[in-house]
């Protein structure tokens, strides 16, 4: 368990490695750097031939980060979607005039004709993106068999 979770961390930070050089490269060419990381992500960061177990979306800037994943569940790439619930922290979240960022997410991958069978929210009270690998790290501790493959979106300043 101790050797997957360390080739995770490896991957993690290969990944931030990678996308912090994509977000250089959109600067220089004048591109939107969150746009360009998820553009990156749904097209150059993962194997076509395989099927990942998990993906999971760190919250902040879902907008950028759940679409390129949709697409890859669409296509039959994720087999399930993994994302923390965040804390409540203003008055209009409280009463439910506006949404979480997770409740946002969570309708728009139904929207796009996922199964709500294969998303998982993980009811937390993330606050930091520490706080979701925390999660998720518990989440793939808990899994029987452990997954042969994951997915993790997220972006350059990661």
């Amino acid at each position: 368990m101790a050797k997957i979770l360390k080739k995770l961390l490896l991957y993690f930070i290969a990944f931030v490695l990678t996308i912090t050089l994509l977000a250089s490269l959109g600067y220089y060419f004048k591109k939107d750097i969150a746009q360009t990381a998820s553009s990156f992500i749904s097209t150059h960061t993962y194997d076509s031939s395989m099927t990942y177990d998990y993906a999971f979306i760190f919250l902040g800037n879902g907008e950028f980060r759940a679409p390129p994943i949709a697409e890859l569940a669409i296509a039959g790439h994720v087999k399930n979607i993994v994302f923390a619930t965040e804390i409540i922290q203003n008055d209009m979240l409280a009463t439910g005039i506006q949404k979480t960022e997770s409740e946002m997410i969570y309708e728009y991958f139904l929207f796009k004709g996922i199964s709500p069978e294969k998303i998982i929210r993980l009811q937390t009270e993330v606050t930091s993106t520490g706080d979701e690998i925390e999660v998720f790290s518990n989440f793939l501790k808990s899994r029987v068999p452990m997954p042969n493959s994951i997915l993790l979106s997220s972006s350059w300043y990661h």
